[in-house]
């Protein structure tokens, strides 16, 4: 296998994205809150301490032969156990506590490919002239919202100071559909969505190239930019493709997007 990885910072004060492996096992991590970066943990975030404790974790579980989400459970069990007691006021039941989104993939004779909220995967196979995608569709109807509010602000003109309040509370409705029934599921402390989470297999035989990638790197495809099967055929380089994205979105009017440029992370395995 060759393994590709970039993990770029975008225009936010926290590089919240996280990228790993171990053995045959590789994930890509977007933490997230609601509002301003909270410092319970100390350092940059809360989010970016979860997505680095959680990554750490899970590179040091050596059971190959565990499902992803059993494997996950056991990581986030992990660092809720050297937490200990400092661990209950990120526990508590509230909208801003740090999150992440997740996309993680075990290799052996099947691809075992599981994901939580806007992180993706996608292959490409012997003679494909189409990727096949994957993703959880669940956090859609709250990325919609958010789209509208953007819109209304664009829309209305709205100053700055007032469009940032109006995407916050947007984003903290949206928070409280976190990890509950007909909302979405992420990566918490505690744990609970990992067995929610959406998981795929398939056979690796026919595979030539695996991507797995934060919402932010998505944005390449998302915008247009390059189609994802021209990405894998013409085999782009991460870093070339985090340019072509930067320079697309400097581009872009103002208040397309709440970041301009958001954190992008992937890995890509080739086989």
């Amino acid at each position: 296998m060759k393994i590709e990885s970039i993990c770029e910072q975008g225009s936010g004060a926290v590089n919240e994205d996280v990228t790993g492996w171990n053995g045959n096992r590789f994930w890509v991590l977007d933490g997230a809150t609601a509002g301003p970066h909270k410092r319970f943990f100390g350092g940059e975030s809360d989010a970016k301490w979860l997505a680095g404790a959680f990554s750490d974790a899970l590179s040091k579980e050596n059971e190959t032969g565990l499902p992803n989400t059993e494997l996950c459970s056991r990581a986030m069990g992990r660092v809720r156990g050297e937490l200990g007691e400092r661990g209950a006021g990120a526990l508590a039941e509230t909208v801003l506590k740090p999150s992440f989104a997740m996309v993680i993939a075990n290799i052996a004779e099947e691809i075992e490919i599981s994901c939580l909220s806007d992180c993706a995967a996608a292959v490409w196979g012997r003679g494909s002239v189409t990727p096949e995608l994957f993703t959880d569709r669940r956090v859609e109807k709250a990325g919609k919202r958010t789209r509208r509010v953007l819109d209304y602000i664009k829309a209305n003109d709205i100053p700055k100071d007032r469009a940032k309040a109006l995407v916050f509370r947007q984003i903290t409705k949206n928070r409280r559909l976190m990890n509950a029934e007909n909302g979405y599921w992420v990566g918490t402390l505690d744990g609970s969505a990992f067995a929610r989470a959406c998981n795929w297999k398939i056979a690796a035989r026919d595979i030539t190239e695996l991507l797995l990638c934060s919402d932010g790197f998505a944005r390449l495809f998302d915008y247009g930019i390059i189609s994802l099967g021209d990405f894998f055929a013409n085999e782009v380089p991460l870093k070339e493709a985090v340019g072509l994205l930067r320079n697309h979105e400097t581009a872009m009017p103002e208040g397309s997007e709440f970041k301009r440029h958001d954190d992008a992370a992937a890995v890509r395995i080739r086989f």
